[in-house]
């Protein structure tokens, strides 16, 4: 991985707290992780910048985003930071209501350990010299072993040349902005903030991520129970929209293969069974027998130019490692759904762990996923 050489400073808190018993008077549903990171060539002057800001709005003489009740006040010190501080911000916002509370995160070592970690690993990785300042308060008990922990588990190779400590908020004040920002994004995400909020930083933001990913991309379908009534959905649907096709393209040649493969499968359907798959080769066996091209019929040519084109037209092909078929019950639709889960998401997985890489060592600078170039896939990878 290419680190960038700059030596940056990142001062962290947080908001919420670690109990995933949510049903309990007090305990939030989120916590939330908020990293400002600064150029380390110009700490000191932003430092000054940032003390001096909070000296103006705060009276108590710290910046604590629970002091804030305020909206319009909040938003005051918000534009006030964003307009006179050169900083980024990177933050992880976490669904407590969506982790198991018999997971191992039920236990408060182990969730502040697993979810600062997934904070400072991307960090770690994406500069080659690092000063992290995080805030001690409520963590006497576990400072030594985190700090050993993020030593061991998330730090480059050149770990000598960075550094990791817990600080005391009142006497750092980038760590009171951290509070800040960390605050008002539970508070966003929570509702009980307008989420236009958040826009007031967006030029400030490399990247927000929310974890557990969203359920959206995750939803598993295998242990559903399939109604008579869906079942006949899925029946009446894969059997129409395959004799429509057939019908409207029968008599051109561009579409022959196309054809003659919703003919067979309406085959094996029929006559044959309709519960089991047809394997991808003995269909391609079958339209080699037509003699319809002068070469033998790729698996892949068969996936992209035949398969993939009946679909797009809106035809329901269920498909799993077995083969494909018409759709004879909702499992069969789940089939294809779970394939289709499996294939996509680790892609999109892999894009994003690049793409977060590259945000966080240009900070927020190099954005491969360009929302003019890519509007649709962004919108996509921000649900991960």
């Amino acid at each position: 991985m290419l680190l960038t050489t700059k030596s940056q400073h990142v001062f962290v808190d947080e908001s919420g707290d670690p109990s995933l018993d949510i049903t309990k008077e007090g305990v939030s549903e989120l916590f939330v992780l908020s990293a400002i990171i600064v150029n380390s060539k110009h700490l000191e002057e932003i430092e000054q910048q940032t003390k001096l800001i909070i000296e103006k709005y705060c009276q108590s003489g710290e910046l604590k985003s629970n002091r804030i009740k305020k909206t319009g006040r909040r938003e005051v010190i918000i534009k006030s930071l964003t307009a006179k501080i050169d900083f980024k911000l990177y933050a992880l916002v976490v669904d407590k209501k969506a982790i198991f509370l018999d997971s191992g995160l039920q236990y408060k070592k182990s969730f502040l350990k697993f979810l600062n970690g997934r904070l400072y690993s991307p960090l770690y990785k994406s500069f080659n010299e690092l000063h992290v300042k995080a805030d001690e308060h409520g963590r006497s008990e576990f400072m030594e072993s985190f700090a050993k922990y993020i030593k061991t588990h998330h730090s480059p190779i050149l770990f000598e040349q960075s550094s990791f400590q817990f600080v005391s908020s009142k006497d750092t004040p980038l760590v009171q902005v951290a509070d800040l920002f960390a605050g008002t994004l539970s508070r966003c995400y929570s509702g009980k903030d307008n989420v236009d909020l958040i826009n007031l930083f967006s030029a400030k933001t490399i990247l927000i991520e929310q974890w557990p990913p969203s359920l959206r991309l995750r939803s598993k379908f295998f242990n559903i129970d399939p109604n008579e009534k869906n079942d006949f959905i899925a029946r009446e649907q894969g059997v129409n929209l395959a004799k429509i096709f057939i019908e409207k393209h029968e008599n051109e040649i561009e579409t022959k293969l196309q054809v003659e493969t919703l003919k067979y499968l309406l085959y094996q359907y029929n006559v044959v069974n309709p519960v089991k798959y047809v394997p991808a080769a003995k269909i391609i066996s079958h339209l080699d027998s037509f003699n319809f091209t002068n070469t033998p019929i790729s698996d892949h040519v068969f996936k992209t130019k035949i398969i993939a084109k009946i679909r797009d037209e809106g035809v329901i092909i269920a498909s799993s490692g077995k083969g494909y078929k018409i759709p004879y019950t909702v499992k069969d639709i789940y089939d294809y759904v779970s394939k289709v889960n499996n294939q996509i998401l680790p892609s999109l997985q892999r894009l994003n762990i690049a793409r977060k890489h590259l945000l966080l060592a240009s900070k927020g600078e190099f954005e491969i996923v360009n929302k003019k170039m890519f509007p649709e896939l962004i919108e996509i990878v921000n649900l991960q």
